[in-house]
């Protein structure tokens, strides 16, 4: 699932992605780029714990 990809520095995401961590059960799996430098990437993965039940795998 590739949500919000391209979304410039500063610039909202598009409607309908704010939801993306609940649509996953709280786990969430991005990755930082910047343009114009191909070699440069963070990547960033977990889960966001709300005290409620949940499921990992």
């Amino acid at each position: 699932m590739a949500l919000g990809a391209g979304v410039p520095a500063g610039a909202a995401m598009p409607a309908g992605t704010d939801n993306a961590v609940a649509l996953t059960k709280g786990w969430y799996d991005f990755t930082v780029t910047i343009g114009g430098d191909t070699s440069w990437s963070r990547r960033y993965t977990g889960h966001i714990e709300t005290g409620a039940a949940s499921v990992s795998g």
